[in-house]
């Protein structure tokens, strides 16, 4: 089964966390439309020649800051029950399989690198695929609400903005690809950090009876400092996709402004 499917059928065990995730990102996403239109209504108020504010201005933006506020929350809290429900059950299966395996597989496997799957990876997968869920469901909402509002403004400004929706694809794509395999290098990585502590700790005695505390502490320290190198240019590569998108967006919007104006 695809690994993605496969994670997506754990999700599926927690329905209503999930369901109500999706309310809570759905209100959360129409409070933000909500308050583009706001804004509008206080543009076109100020080029007016009204003098009396309306009380159901003040009051909208009240209710808008409220309904953001409840979505944010609950899409953001029941995700995370479904993301921990998930590390709950992957950890409780691996666990049971692991045990039962026999004799030579431990034997031919690093303790730290076994440990490290229970503990290190089953969080990583886990918050990775509750992460992308949280992200598709609650931008691609604000994403398709947005559009629709944009066309219903103006359809041939909103169609040039368009226009750099490939590039965005193509940085995701690129990025997404990096991610994924620092991703595994990371995860190897922290098992031999795991892996390390695990034999000195396990093998303290013979450490000292060799006078290996050096020989130990390189190690570790090696070990560490390939593990800190893989986290910084995997936050290198996911911080710097998220300027490059916004660059390229100021650029369209300039571009529809000129037009426009």
């Amino acid at each position: 089964m695809n690994p993605l499917k496969r994670l997506f059928s754990y999700t599926l065990r927690f329905k209503f966390s999930f369901f109500l995730s999706i309310l809570g990102f759905i209100l959360f996403a129409s409070a933000d439309i909500a308050a583009v239109e706001w804004i509008r209504q206080i543009i076109a108020y100020i080029n007016s020649d009204k003098t009396d504010f309306s009380i159901y201005l003040v009051l909208a933006l009240i209710f808008i800051a409220i309904g953001r506020g409840i979505g944010f929350f609950s899409g953001n809290y029941f995700m995370s029950r479904v993301g921990f429900g998930i590390v709950h059950d992957l950890r409780s299966e691996l666990f049971i399989k692991l045990i039962k395996l026999p004799k030579i597989y431990f034997d031919q496997n690093q303790s730290g690198q076994l440990i490290n799957r229970i503990t290190f990876t089953t969080t990583q997968v886990s918050g990775a695929a509750s992460n992308a869920i949280k992200t598709l469901v609650r931008e691609g909402f604000l994403l398709v609400g947005l559009m629709v509002y944009m066309f219903s403004l103006n359809w041939k400004l909103t169609l040039l903005l368009l226009i750099t929706t490939p590039f965005i694809a193509i940085i995701v794509y690129i990025a997404g690809r990096r991610l994924r395999k620092l991703a595994k290098t990371i995860q190897t990585a922290m098992g031999d950090v795991t892996h390390v502590a695990s034999e000195a700790v396990d093998g303290n005695a013979e450490i000292k009876s060799f006078n290996a505390e050096k020989y130990e502490t390189d190690r570790f320290i090696n070990a560490n400092a390939a593990n800190k190198s893989q986290n910084l240019k995997l936050e290198a590569t996911s911080n710097l996709a998220t300027p490059v998108i916004q660059l390229l967006v100021s650029v369209s919007l300039s571009i529809v402004a000129y037009f426009a104006l």
